[in-house]
């Protein structure tokens, strides 16, 4: 069994909170994207529905079909935020581990 330093618990909880600051930034700027790409895609979606003729059903399938590159992208940042929300719960969890790993050092001091 490998013994570990409180100094390197110490390492390890300093450098889960460094990784979890750097993405809960990065979760800010990827929300802000998000937020930035649906409202294009509603805003270009309902010219092309505006701008189409024909029924209801119709204009609605011609605003998809016109639109289908802003909802690809509305859809990937859409993603891109579920990945960093999992990597932070991710970092979240190890923070617990090390404090864990801490607080039973303690314990044995």
């Amino acid at each position: 069994m490998q013994v570990i330093s409180p100094l390197e618990v110490e390492r390890m909880l300093v450098a889960i909170g460094d990784d979890l600051e750097s993405l809960t930034e990065e979760y800010a700027r990827a929300e802000d994207r998000l937020a930035h790409a649906e409202a294009a895609h509603k805003r270009a979606w309902l010219m092309a529905y505006h701008e189409a003729t024909g029924s209801n059903p119709v204009k609605e399938k011609r605003a998809d079909v016109e639109c289908m590159d802003e909802w690809e992208d509305k859809n990937l940042r859409t993603t891109m935020v579920r990945i960093l929300k999992e990597k932070m719960r991710t970092s979240h969890a190890r923070l617990d581990v090390a404090r864990t790993l801490a607080a039973n050092l303690r314990k044995q001091t």
